[in-house]
């Protein structure tokens, strides 16, 4: 017969329970077709476990490992991030939203389940490339990333606490910038600035000078790992008199350099010769060095 509250095919028998069934007593009677014989017998329905568990909203991705709770205890969390009763953002694969689920069986068997989100936030803070500097000259530094920004050590920065900064540092320094979001996550990062002594800053160009047209040696051009431009490069002579100048050259551009011929264009004479050059460097800074070259033909 039907039952209230049962959900029941009448032909078969069949009874689905779904979670929605309320618990309690059943009584069943069965009728067999043709017989007056009749038997009962009592289904009993256990409710579900009702389950009570959340999270916060959000968490940065380098916070530390927060618990789980859950009414009542005693079940299983599950999902990324989660260890026994802890959920470590910093063991999610990246920053998103993510999903714990907490499943519990009770004491008859009765299995539920469910679930909260949580958003996992990543500050990335980015101090910019390492970067070199002359002495008695500055950089910018900048950082992106982040809303807060606090620059340390302070030594040869104007401003500590900005986004970008004047740095002029007195010897090779790096600078840590710590940086943290709307949400309080924190980040940091290291930027060096290398200070290069101006008395180290190089021009080298031969002593000696072979320009006869075997393409070796044939030009003369200040050299220099650091150099940029040559802004002027002259060729004097014994008497003081400009034989070449040469102005604005790229830096290893050798067939702009002097090909060892003089102001009537013939080729100079054998013997010394004076030179001075003005270089400018890759840190923004010249410098102008003076030398001989003798001629070799």
């Amino acid at each position: 017969n039907a039952v209230a509250g049962l959900d029941m095919d009448l032909t078969t028998g069949a009874i689905n329970l779904s979670g929605s069934t309320p618990g309690g007593p059943y009584n069943i009677i069965y009728n067999s077709p043709g017989c007056t014989e009749q038997d009962t017998f009592q289904l009993t329905v256990w409710p579900l476990p009702v389950l009570s568990f959340s999270m916060a909203d959000l968490i940065c991705y380098e916070s530390a490992a927060i618990p789980l709770n859950a009414v009542p205890a005693g079940g299983t969390f599950t999902g990324a991030g989660v260890s026994g009763t802890f959920f470590d953002p910093g063991n999610t694969p990246a920053a998103g939203d993510y999903v714990v689920t907490y499943t519990y069986t009770d004491g008859n068997g009765c299995i539920n389940s469910t679930s909260d989100n949580i958003e996992v936030i990543q500050n990335i803070v980015d101090a910019g490339p390492d970067v070199s500097i002359v002495e008695n000259t500055s950089t910018l530094l900048l950082a992106e990333g982040g809303t807060v920004f606090t620059w340390s050590p302070e030594t040869g920065l104007v401003c500590s606490g900005c986004q970008q900064t004047p740095a002029q540092p007195f010897q090779t320094t790096t600078y840590t910038v710590t940086s943290y979001d709307d949400y309080g996550c924190v980040a940091a990062d290291d930027v060096t600035v290398t200070v290069v002594p101006f008395d180290d800053l190089s021009i080298f160009v031969p002593n000696t000078f072979t320009p006869n047209g075997d393409l070796m040696n044939d030009y003369l051009l200040p050299m220099g790992s650091d150099i940029s431009m040559i802004r002027q490069f002259t060729i004097y002579d014994r008497w003081g008199e400009v034989l070449w100048r040469g102005e604005n050259i790229p830096v290893n551009a050798m067939e702009m350099g002097w090909n060892g011929t003089g102001r009537n264009g013939m080729p100079a004479a054998s013997g010394v010769y004076a030179w001075v050059a003005e270089v400018e460097f890759i840190f923004g800074v010249s410098k102008v060095a003076a030398g001989n070259v003798m001629i070799m033909r």
